[in-house]
């Protein structure tokens, strides 16, 4: 499981990122930026914990 939640912060934090620089050139504010973003890794984290989950839950057989 810990290898699973690491990828999905990672996953997360790079989405997270990604969406601040494009906010940035578009001309938002820093404080919505920084909302949005971490937002962004909150979710991409679950996404991507759930997705990563079910593919090591199809390939193994067992949760």
């Amino acid at each position: 499981m810990g290898e699973h939640l690491r990828s999905a912060l990672l996953g997360g934090f790079a989405a997270g990122f990604i969406f601040m620089f494009i906010s940035n050139l578009t001309g938002m504010g820093p404080t919505t930026a920084a909302l949005v973003g971490l937002a962004f890794v909150v979710v991409g984290a679950l996404v991507t914990g759930v997705i990563a989950g079910m593919i090591h839950k199809s390939h193994t057989g067992r949760t």
